[in-house]
Protein backbone atom coordinates (compact mmCIF):
# COMPACT_ATOMS: atom_id res chain seq x y z
CA UNK A 1 0.00 0.00 0.00
CA UNK A 2 2.77 2.27 0.81
CA UNK A 3 4.30 1.66 -2.70
CA UNK A 4 0.88 2.53 -4.65
CA UNK A 5 0.33 5.48 -2.13
CA UNK A 6 4.10 6.94 -2.97
CA UNK A 7 3.76 6.04 -7.11
CA UNK A 8 0.44 7.62 -7.10
CA UNK A 9 1.85 10.97 -5.67
CA UNK A 10 4.56 10.99 -7.74
CA UNK A 11 2.57 10.94 -10.93
CA UNK A 12 0.24 13.76 -9.29
CA UNK A 13 3.25 15.56 -8.39
CA UNK A 14 4.78 14.79 -12.44
CA UNK A 15 1.61 16.03 -13.90
CA UNK A 16 1.22 19.23 -12.13
CA UNK A 17 4.74 20.00 -13.51
CA UNK A 18 3.81 18.99 -16.81
CA UNK A 19 0.62 21.48 -17.02
CA UNK A 20 2.57 24.17 -15.20
CA UNK A 21 5.33 23.78 -17.82
CA UNK A 22 1.95 24.36 -20.65
CA UNK A 23 0.82 27.12 -19.00
CA UNK A 24 4.03 29.29 -18.80
CA UNK A 25 4.92 28.20 -22.14
CA UNK A 26 1.25 29.69 -23.10
CA UNK A 27 2.16 32.77 -20.53
CA UNK A 28 5.44 33.46 -22.15
CA UNK A 29 3.74 33.47 -25.75
CA UNK A 30 0.75 36.00 -24.35
CA UNK A 31 3.63 38.04 -22.56
CA UNK A 32 5.30 38.45 -26.02
CA UNK A 33 2.81 39.48 -28.11
CA UNK A 34 1.51 42.09 -25.65
CA UNK A 35 5.15 43.67 -25.01
CA UNK A 36 5.41 43.48 -29.12
CA UNK A 37 1.92 45.22 -29.36
CA UNK A 38 3.06 47.84 -26.71
CA UNK A 39 6.31 48.59 -28.54
CA UNK A 40 4.53 49.28 -31.81
CA UNK A 41 2.12 51.79 -30.56
CA UNK A 42 3.98 52.97 -28.86
CA UNK A 43 6.47 53.55 -31.71
CA UNK A 44 3.23 54.36 -34.14
CA UNK A 45 2.74 57.25 -30.98
CA UNK A 46 6.09 58.24 -31.27
CA UNK A 47 6.70 59.40 -34.85
CA UNK A 48 2.89 61.61 -34.83
CA UNK A 49 4.24 64.95 -33.92
CA UNK A 50 3.46 68.46 -35.50
CA UNK A 51 6.63 68.61 -37.94
CA UNK A 52 5.51 72.65 -38.81
CA UNK A 53 6.16 73.08 -35.30
CA UNK A 54 9.48 71.04 -34.87
CA UNK A 55 10.75 73.15 -38.04
CA UNK A 56 9.94 75.97 -36.43
CA UNK A 57 11.08 75.88 -33.16
CA UNK A 58 12.22 72.59 -32.42
CA UNK A 59 10.09 71.65 -30.13
CA UNK A 60 8.34 68.23 -30.81
CA UNK A 61 4.58 68.48 -29.88
CA UNK A 62 2.63 65.33 -30.30
CA UNK A 63 -1.20 66.01 -31.91
CA UNK A 64 -2.89 64.30 -28.75
CA UNK A 65 -6.19 63.84 -30.82
CA UNK A 66 -4.57 61.43 -33.42
CA UNK A 67 -2.10 59.95 -30.54
CA UNK A 68 -4.81 58.75 -28.94
CA UNK A 69 -6.29 57.56 -32.25
CA UNK A 70 -3.29 55.43 -33.04
CA UNK A 71 -3.54 53.89 -30.23
CA UNK A 72 -6.46 52.69 -30.00
CA UNK A 73 -6.81 51.41 -33.66
CA UNK A 74 -3.74 49.47 -32.57
CA UNK A 75 -4.99 47.81 -29.85
CA UNK A 76 -8.55 47.54 -31.36
CA UNK A 77 -6.39 45.69 -34.45
CA UNK A 78 -4.83 43.60 -32.28
CA UNK A 79 -7.71 42.42 -30.17
CA UNK A 80 -9.38 41.48 -33.42
CA UNK A 81 -6.83 39.54 -35.59
CA UNK A 82 -4.28 38.30 -33.24
CA UNK A 83 -5.55 34.53 -31.87
CA UNK A 84 -3.63 34.42 -28.52
CA UNK A 85 -6.34 37.35 -27.37
CA UNK A 86 -9.09 36.16 -28.12
CA UNK A 87 -9.85 34.79 -24.83
CA UNK A 88 -9.40 38.37 -23.14
CA UNK A 89 -9.68 42.12 -23.14
CA UNK A 90 -6.52 44.54 -23.93
CA UNK A 91 -7.11 48.38 -22.85
CA UNK A 92 -4.72 51.27 -22.45
CA UNK A 93 -3.87 51.93 -19.12
CA UNK A 94 -2.28 54.58 -19.79
CA UNK A 95 -0.80 57.02 -22.45
CA UNK A 96 1.95 59.17 -21.49
CA UNK A 97 2.39 62.19 -23.96
CA UNK A 98 5.36 64.63 -22.01
CA UNK A 99 4.55 68.25 -21.85
CA UNK A 100 8.45 68.99 -23.23
CA UNK A 101 7.63 66.63 -25.71
CA UNK A 102 10.46 64.28 -24.55
CA UNK A 103 8.51 61.24 -24.13
CA UNK A 104 5.87 58.88 -25.43
CA UNK A 105 4.93 56.07 -23.41
CA UNK A 106 1.73 53.30 -23.88
CA UNK A 107 1.06 51.32 -20.86
CA UNK A 108 -1.54 47.94 -22.24
CA UNK A 109 -3.33 45.82 -20.12
CA UNK A 110 -4.81 42.29 -21.13
CA UNK A 111 -7.29 40.56 -19.26
CA UNK A 112 -7.85 37.23 -19.00
CA UNK A 113 -11.79 35.84 -19.01
CA UNK A 114 -9.93 32.58 -16.82
CA UNK A 115 -7.19 32.02 -15.14
CA UNK A 116 -3.79 31.59 -17.04
CA UNK A 117 -2.57 29.34 -14.93
CA UNK A 118 -4.45 26.03 -14.25
CA UNK A 119 -2.71 25.14 -10.85
CA UNK A 120 -4.03 25.98 -7.30
CA UNK A 121 -1.07 27.26 -6.14
CA UNK A 122 -0.57 30.24 -9.03
CA UNK A 123 -3.66 32.63 -9.83
CA UNK A 124 -3.31 35.09 -12.54
CA UNK A 125 -5.55 37.01 -15.10
CA UNK A 126 -4.22 40.12 -15.79
CA UNK A 127 -0.91 40.93 -17.74
CA UNK A 128 0.03 44.59 -17.87
CA UNK A 129 3.28 45.83 -20.52
CA UNK A 130 4.62 49.09 -20.68
CA UNK A 131 6.67 50.53 -23.56
CA UNK A 132 8.24 54.29 -23.61
CA UNK A 133 9.88 55.84 -26.18
CA UNK A 134 12.31 59.30 -25.19
CA UNK A 135 13.69 61.61 -28.07
CA UNK A 136 17.27 62.49 -27.28
CA UNK A 137 19.15 65.52 -29.07
CA UNK A 138 22.96 64.80 -29.95
CA UNK A 139 25.09 67.85 -29.79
Amino acid sequence: MKVFIVSMALCIIGIEALVFGWDMNSYSYLQTHLKALAESTAAAAAVNFNLEEFEDSGDIVFYQSEVEGFVEYFVFQASKDMTCFQNGSICVEELVLDSTGDKVGVCLSYTSNYDLFRSPFKSEKTLVHMSCYEWVTLD
